[in-house]
């Protein structure tokens, strides 16, 4: 459109303005299909989130929860990681070199990082 209608105004056919708000017209009929085609595709990345998510809730734990759970009195003691690389597949890290201390303070946590 605008080639043929930079032809027509270099043979005097149709004038710049003329093709200018021709222009623009077709540009204003266009960006509310092109929003909603972005709509469009957030709602479907939305959607597939959405199906993930459900189907990590439906999933049962591995581990089952104890019949009988005991009572957790005062924490003692301190956790600490020192230089820890962790990776769910060979060759590809997660956590990288992590250095982390849990110290148990009057039965409550704290952690330094």
């Amino acid at each position: 459109m605008l080639s043929y209608g930079a032809w027509l105004v270099l043979h005097r056919s149709m004038t710049l303005g003329v093709l200018t708000a021709s222009v623009l017209y077709v540009r204003q009929f266009f960006d509310p299909m092109q929003d909603l085609s972005q709509f469009y595709n957030v709602f479907q990345a939305a959607a597939a989130a959405l199906d993930k998510l459900a189907s990590v809730f439906a999933e049962n734990p591995a581990v089952p929860e104890p019949r009988t759970p005991v009572q957790l009195d005062a924490v003692r003691g301190t956790v600490a990681f020192d230089h820890v690389t962790f990776s769910y597949r060979d060759g590809k890290p997660v956590l990288s070199d992590i250095d982390l201390t849990i110290e148990a303070i009057d039965g409550a946590l704290s952690v330094y990082a």
